[in-house]
């Protein structure tokens, strides 16, 4: 058994250092690839001497001062639009005869506002006019009763919320503590499984 162990190290340390070696060479390959590269950039540079290539246009305009040329129909206009007007629908009697109630068309134009009735002051009888203030009555007091039920319920709502941050706050140090501890040995145990795989 102990000859068997002996092997299987000898085994492990001769692929170790193959790796080395190989990892050796690649770097050294890619040394001699970045001094061809250098070489060659060089010899291009000593090729070219003082030649320069021809200047753009907007490297002539900058050093002669000449002013850019501006084409009148490049510039950006405000555009102009005229707001479409489309004709009514109209459907034939006939058709409209024939379609289900769903799909015949709705009266489309508005009431004339300036009725006759609009026009006249409407004057309530005695037992109307009761009718009407205890609905208007009614109609207050349900008001009010919605309003003070959300004012309430802003109120509770702020309440429930301070109690909440007083025991966040209370507890606050013992999560932190109890946190570091989770974390500390979370590290602890990565550490280990590093060291044995």
């Amino acid at each position: 058994m102990e000859e068997e162990e002996e092997r299987e190290r000898e085994e492990e340390e001769e692929e170790r250092e193959s790796d080395d070696l190989d990892s050796e060479a690649d770097e050294a390959g890619e040394e001699k690839e970045r001094e061809r590269e250098i070489s060659v950039m060089e010899t291009e540079k000593e090729a070219l001497g003082d030649w320069q290539g021809m200047r753009s246009v907007s490297q002539l305009r900058k050093e002669l001062l000449i002013p850019q040329v501006i084409n009148k129909d490049s510039v950006y206009k405000p555009v102009e639009r005229v707001e479409r007007v489309f004709r009514k629908l109209l459907i034939p009697k006939k058709l409209q005869a024939a379609l289900p109630f769903a799909s015949k068309p709705k009266l489309l134009q508005p009431k004339n506002k300036n009725t006759y009735m609009s026009q006249r002051a409407v004057i309530l009888e005695p037992k109307d006019r009761k009718k009407r203030s205890i609905i208007d009555r009614l109609n207050t007091i349900t008001k009010e009763k919605r309003e003070k039920k959300i004012k309430s319920g802003k109120e509770r709502f702020e309440v429930k919320k301070r109690k909440l941050n007083e025991v966040k706050s209370k507890f606050e140090e013992v999560h932190k503590e109890s946190k570091k501890r989770k974390y500390a040995l979370d590290g602890v145990r990565e550490r280990e499984k590093k060291k044995r795989g």
